[in-house]
């Protein structure tokens, strides 16, 4: 339980209060770690396609299992972020109710709503918010993708294939999809990025 410092908040001597104070949640369980239903080697024809075009700029990369622990904290962080969207832009108000990872790649809202304006605006909002969290993966990927060096889409690329191996390994893990296809959508952005720089 939050311990407030005594200099911001009082202590109230209403009911309210002392039933507030009585309450004592459980702590949230931690997700599993993404080492459950790992699925190696990478043997997908998209991650072969795309690693032959990897190999045109990267000649020694192959699929990798490496998973630094940069990697791992960005997909938790992506994990969380993901799953508040979930439940924030849902139309239902049942205790547990949430989208699903399809409709928030998507950017819509299946369930029906008697009130289409108010539906429209949780769309909307649905789609500011899960954009924000795909152009931060990939600015931690790739900082600066119009401004980069070829040396910095280079390493941004290696981060990018680094991510997508590691949404293959893990395909059968909650978000493990869309995070590859944010990594997958940069890896192709940097390929079309890389001729057009010295």
């Amino acid at each position: 339980m939050v311990n407030p410092d005594r200099d911001e908040f009082y202590e109230s001597t209403r009911a309210l209060g002392y039933l507030y104070r009585d309450i004592d949640l459980p702590e949230l369980p931690e997700p599993p770690p993404p080492n459950v239903a790992r699925i190696t080697p990478i043997s997908d024809q998209v991650s072969w396609a795309v690693l032959n075009q990897i190999q045109q700029f990267l000649p020694d990369e192959t699929p990798t299992d490496e998973e630094p622990k940069w990697l791992t904290d960005l997909f938790q962080g992506y994990l969380n972020e993901l799953g508040f969207i979930r439940c924030t832009h849902t139309l239902s108000h049942i205790a547990g109710s949430r989208l699903t990872e399809e409709e928030v790649v998507v950017g819509t809202i299946l369930a029906e709503c008697p009130q289409k304006r108010w539906r429209k605006d949780r769309i909307a909002r649905l789609k500011i918010h899960s954009n924000a969290l795909a152009r931060g993966i990939e600015h931690t990927l790739l900082p600066n993708l119009t401004m980069a060096t070829k040396d910095e889409l280079l390493t941004g690329l290696r981060r990018a294939w680094n991510a997508w191996c590691f949404s293959v390994r893990y395909q059968l893990y909650e978000a493990a999809s869309s995070f590859g296809l944010i990594a997958l959508a940069l890896i192709f952005a940097i390929l079309d990025q890389i001729p057009c720089v010295n």
